[in-house]
């Protein structure tokens, strides 16, 4: 795992361990190309906002879960930036997302001047599932909890379509506290618009969803993937 911190090291190990007795190994690095190289491999899209050309300056960093035979099972990116306005924000970098271009009529959010999300933000997305069916998504978004809380933003956030609201799994996947419509937008390479939602919660929102999920591990006997696995089934 590319990381030098040990007390990020620490405040994973609960859930490696847990993942570790299924023979499923976290990586985690900045390479954003290989990333995109990975997915790409495997056939999957590569959510552009993760992909180096479009931010050199912030890239990003990805989890991914891994097999013992080295074969990706699921992943995720993430990016932290400080901000004044969060909406604002994305309705600069989505477009540029969606390939739109000047001539392109101006994007606006159904959120615009009603929604005031500031300070240091962890970005997520990417999050790419593998395997179906052993909730293992569920623990790549708590990593990926884990280490945005670990870097001190304020809120954490990402995009999510209208599919995950009405299933739940805006909360019982990735763990988000609140959900608001940001409106249609012309996606060029599906050809349509697509309905997309700003999926979000505070640090302290963030928190407790970490706790209440370590608890879950934690409360697991014996402790190991198989069980923790038919634990969240029972959920």
């Amino acid at each position: 795992m590319h990381t030098l911190d040990p007390e990020l090291f620490q405040k994973l190990r609960p859930v490696l361990d847990i993942l570790e007795t299924g023979g499923i190994y976290l990586e985690i690095h900045n390479d954003m190309h290989r990333f995109a190289a990975r997915l790409a491999g495997y056939g999957r899209h590569v959510y552009p906002g993760f992909r180096p050309a479009y931010e050199p300056d912030n890239p990003g960093t990805y989890g991914a879960l891994f097999n013992h035979e080295d074969k990706l099972i699921c992943c995720m990116a993430w990016r932290s930036f400080e901000t004044e306005d969060l909406v604002h924000d994305i309705e600069q970098f989505l477009p540029f997302y969606c390939d739109h271009t000047t001539d392109d009529p101006t994007w606006h959010t159904e959120l615009a001047g009603i929604l005031a999300l500031k300070g240091l933000i962890g970005y997520r997305g990417g999050l790419n599932s593998l395997q179906q069916g052993n909730r293992i998504a569920w623990f790549m978004t708590l990593i990926a909890m884990i280490c945005l809380d670990h870097a001190g933003v304020d809120y954490q956030a990402g995009e999510a379509r209208d599919d995950m609201l009405t299933s739940g799994r805006f909360r019982s996947m990735s763990g988000y506290s609140n959900a608001n419509p940001l409106g249609s937008i012309f996606i060029k390479k599906h050809g349509h618009d697509e309905a997309l939602n700003l999926v979000w919660s505070s640090a302290d929102q963030v928190r407790k969803e970490i706790a209440g999920r370590l608890m879950i591990l934690a409360d697991c006997s014996p402790k190991n993937f198989k069980t923790a696995v038919a634990a969240l089934k029972a959920l």
